[in-house]
């Protein structure tokens, strides 16, 4: 993948039980590229940003944000689950606009 890459995925996974979702799914968004994630549903749309915005958790695999580990922290010579606090510093570089802006009240 390309050492620009913004936001990347890394042969991420996501089951739910005897289900995947998610296959080994890789790609990649470079500084100023614009995505739009389309098909039918039930293919993964919704599962992929709930797992960018740390909503739902990965089986499997990686993602990087800016070059940096979202849901992994490295120690030592391995990666281990990400701390709320690793969480938390990742969060402050993404964001997610809803598609109604009407969802919450105030």
């Amino acid at each position: 993948m390309s050492a620009e890459a913004l936001i990347e995925f890394q042969d991420v996974t996501k089951s739910y039980g005897a289900l995947t979702v998610l296959g080994d799914l890789n790609f990649s968004v470079g500084s100023g590229e614009k995505i739009s994630l389309i098909g039918p549903s039930g293919s993964g749309k919704t599962t992929i940003l709930r797992i960018l915005m740390t909503l739902e958790t990965l089986t499997s695999g990686h993602i990087l944000v800016d070059g940096e580990q979202l849901w992994h922290e490295r120690r030592g010579d391995v990666f281990v689950p990400a701390s709320e606090a690793h969480l938390h510093a990742v969060r402050e570089k993404i964001g997610m606009v809803f598609q109604h802006f009407n969802l919450f009240p105030h």
